[in-house]
Formats: C-alpha cells, structure tokens, sequence
C-alpha cells in the first residue's frame, strides 16, 4: 500500500512540473502549443548546381562562332544560376585552353575590364581570336560560287554558309 502511495505521489509532482513547465512556456495544458516554425526558405538559385558550358574554346577562328552560339544557349538557360556578370566570365574562363586560356590570364593579371561583362568578353574573344579576313573571304567567295555538277542542295547551303559572314 505504501508503495503505491509513493507511486501517486511521483506521477503528481512530474504532473505538476510538468503544468508548471508548461505555464512558464507561455500555454497551460487546455492552450494549445506554440505554432511550429515555418520551414526552412528554398535553397536560394545561386546555390544550385548549375551544368558546364558545353563548349570549349582554344583559340582557333574557325571554331569561334560555334563556341559563342554554345555561350548564348548557355547563358539563356542557366542565367539565373549565376549571381553576376563576373562569376559568368569566370566560368567561360574555365573553358578557355590554349592561345585563348593565355589571352583570359592576361586580361585577369592586368584586371581589364572586358573581364566585368559576358558582353565584353565575347567582343575582346572577337577582336582577338576572330579571322579578320572572313568577309573578304565570303564576298570573294559569293563572286566565284558556281554550282557546277553538284547538287543544288549543296551550292545553296555553301552560298547561304558564305552570305551569312557577310554583315548587313
């Protein structure tokens, strides 16, 4: 008998620590709990991973406007991912090799501005890297194109490759 009243008497104290613990916490047991805290914001989008750019550039002309076409694709999708024009030319910069990994080094070390902007950096890629002699090269082309025993499919695709070097 004694034992079960030492028993009651245990469950009524931890009652009353409890209702005690409760009321200090600000709500009584017929209150209900505090409201649970909101959950944690998103992961903010700079935070994401965000895929290379597929293309590499090594400096030669030729395979320029395809590496900046790859660029654009790149920057349209993801440009969200990025959190400034610079982190975007630092990951351009990443695929840079040879002759055009030297030029990026050099403009880092001297701290060009062209390294402030995507825009800037692809014109510095342009005047740098592109066949100055490219149009001449189109327009002599268009001049001396003929069709000869070949497909018309292929004599077109070569005049439209060439009229497309050729600014407005």
């Amino acid at each position: 008998m004694e034992a079960r009243a030492q028993q009651a008497e245990t469950k009524l104290w931890e009652y009353q620590q409890m209702s005690s613990a409760s009321q200090s916490a600000g709500y009584t047991m017929m209150s209900r709990p505090p409201p649970m805290p909101p959950p944690p914001p998103a992961p903010l989008a700079h935070l994401q991973p965000r895929p290379r750019i597929p293309a590499r550039f090594d400096g030669t002309a030729s395979k320029l406007p395809y590496f900046i076409l790859q660029l654009d694709a790149h920057m349209q999708e993801y440009d969200d991912l990025y959190r400034s024009e610079r982190e975007k030319v630092r990951d351009i910069g990443s695929v840079l090799d040879g002759e055009a990994a030297e030029w990026f080094v050099e403009l880092f070390e001297l701290e060009v501005d062209k390294l402030n902007s995507v825009a800037e950096l692809l014109q510095g890629l342009r005047l740098r890297f592109e066949d100055r002699d490219m149009v001449e090269k189109a327009r002599k082309t268009l001049k001396t194109i003929k069709q000869g025993g070949r497909p018309f499919a292929d004599f077109a695709h070569q005049f439209r490759a060439a009229a497309s070097k050729i600014p407005d």
